[in-house]
């Protein structure tokens, strides 16, 4: 919670005022599509996910309309070094894309709801369909 929840609402907090003196901007926030569709094994780091999808969408009509604030869930895009060949595998066909992402699809998510003015509170999933397969 310290890392995914608190740390991005303090943040904002923090920044808020300067953005505004500065005649606004945007927050984007990392979560996680796991936030959404939470993994058993996995309960912490999931609840403080969807902890930061819910100050997302509450930041978003706080700082409106000077700041917007939206989310990027991020999907299966570094595996762990110690994931083997064949769970690699399986989380690759697990997407609907049959891929893993790359850092470079995250980005251009991020740069998408840096520039288009008309997005706020929205929680963008780049995960290849992993959501809803």
């Amino acid at each position: 919670m310290d890392t995914n929840a608190r740390a991005p609402f303090f943040l904002c907090q923090a920044a808020a005022p300067h953005i505004r003196r500065a005649g606004g901007g945007v927050i984007v926030n990392i979560a996680d599509w796991a936030g959404l569709r939470p993994y058993a094994d996995f309960i912490p780091y999931c609840a403080s996910k969807a902890a930061l999808l819910s100050l997302n969408t509450a930041l978003a009509k706080a700082l409106a309309p000077d700041i917007r604030v939206n989310a990027v869930l991020p999907g299966p895009v570094m595996l762990p070094p110690a994931t083997s060949p064949k769970q690699a595998e399986k989380v690759r066909q697990a997407t609907l894309v049959k891929r893993l992402g790359t850092p470079e699809d995250i980005a251009r998510a991020v740069i998408y709801l840096i520039e288009n003015d008309f997005v706020t509170g929205a929680a963008l999933p780049v995960d290849g369909g992993r959501l809803i397969a």
